[in-house]
């Protein structure tokens, strides 16, 4: 699993990341190299570790707005789902009007739900395998060989 935060990789229009100044499509292609010079034939995950609203750390320093935050967090999903990450951590549990503080329970799951809607939305619309479907066609390949 390769597991990357926002801040290491994310759409360079919300600022890049810092693992190989990338994005989540050159973060793909890097890593789909490297598999191949060292010859691995196994599978691998990319990963999104601490996606949603305020997971960068410029939008918690600017208080961008909950609706906007929202929207980038969206879209960074977006990214992710177009480009191969299979494994989103959804955390919306940052709030730059709580620094230091416990976010609302209610106001946390009301975030998730939102986000886990939107994922499966983007997921679907765009015809990206799920997780399980995933892992099955994975499990399929190897009884085949």
């Amino acid at each position: 699993m390769y597991i990357a935060s926002r801040n290491q990789v994310d759409a360079y229009k919300f600022g890049g990341g810092y693992v190989f100044n990338s994005d989540q499509k050159l973060f793909k292609e890097k890593i789909e190299e490297i598999a191949q010079e060292i010859n691995y034939d196994n599978v691998y995950y990319l990963c999104r570790d601490h996606g949603g609203p305020w997971q960068r750390d410029k939008e918690r320093a600017d208080h961008l707005p909950e609706d906007e935050a929202m929207a980038i967090a969206k879209e960074s999903y977006k990214e992710d789902i177009l480009n191969g990450f299979y494994l989103l951590h959804i955390d919306p549990t940052k709030d730059p009007d709580e620094y230091c503080k416990v976010v609302d329970i209610d106001v946390v799951f009301n975030r998730t739900i939102e986000l886990i809607e939107y994922c499966e939305q983007v997921r679907k619309e765009y015809g990206v395998l799920s997780i399980s479907e995933l892992v099955l066609n994975y499990l399929n390949r190897r009884q085949l060989n």
